[in-house]
């Protein structure tokens, strides 16, 4: 999960992991995208997979 935030980050993604958010131990990812136009939100997301 580190490797993949710093991977992020490099891109100009800040990316929460979720162990922050929840209780349990895991490899979770939260994405926040409420701020985002739907356009920036498709963009970013298809840059990314």
């Amino acid at each position: 999960m580190k490797s993949l935030y710093i991977k992020a980050l490099s891109k100009g993604i800040l990316l929460n992991l979720a162990s922050i958010y929840a209780q349990e131990k895991g490899n979770y990812v939260r994405l926040s995208y409420a701020y985002a136009s739907l356009e920036d939100f498709k963009r970013g997301f298809m840059n990314w997979v």
